[in-house]
């Protein structure tokens, strides 16, 4: 993934660009059509249940978000596919994660994100409601913002964020879990579930 601090200024670029107040978030399809064009979010079917895709359209980029989607789903998948098109403009490797991390960061710039903490404090539920994300979404991006480890655990994966290396438990003689361990487990008691 490219550097966390790289990614958060090509959000505010964008912010920038438009005049918009980075302490506002504002919607993916909107920084869309700002940065692309007024065409350039559609929806529509896809392949092999894909959430999104880019396109080329008479010379200019599109972004298909996948008609089934929920709006919260929808805001994110658009600005993962603008993060792909904007790290591809700036020359850094636009990687899933990456994408993952600066369309997050769209969606709502550090200094939204501390703003809506300073109003809602830990309330995924809040946060996502007034970004139109979803409450993974919120929890992971608050982890970011705030440098604080924060973790979304489903059936499938665990997702991480926060500082690049941070440690929980270690209370009442609890063994101390560090970041990787916690991944790592995940996925070893995944394995196991399986045979």
């Amino acid at each position: 993934m490219g550097d966390c601090r790289d990614l958060e200024q090509l959000a505010l670029d964008v912010y920038g660009r438009h005049s918009l107040d980075p302490e506002e978030p504002e919607t993916s399809t909107k920084l869309a059509r700002l940065e692309l064009g007024p065409h350039a979010v559609t929806r529509g079917e896809l392949r092999r249940g894909a959430a999104g895709a880019t396109a080329t359209v008479n010379g200019s980029p599109v972004i298909v978000v996948a008609r089934r989607l929920s709006p919260e789903w929808a805001n994110f998948v658009t600005g993962h596919e603008l993060a792909h098109l904007l790290l591809d403009r700036a020359g850094l490797p636009s990687d899933e994660e990456s994408a993952d991390y600066l369309g997050a960061a769209l969606m709502a710039p550090r200094a939204a994100v501390l703003r809506l903490y300073r109003h809602h404090g830990l309330d995924v539920a809040r946060l996502a409601d007034e970004v139109v994300g979803t409450q993974t979404w919120a929890a992971l991006r608050l982890g970011e913002a705030l440098g604080q480890p924060m973790a979304a655990v489903s059936p499938l994966r665990v997702r991480v964020r926060g500082p690049e290396s941070w440690e929980w438990g270690g209370e009442d003689g609890a063994p101390i879990l560090h970041k990787e361990d916690l991944v790592y487990e995940f996925i070893e008691m995944k394995q196991r579930s399986y045979k």
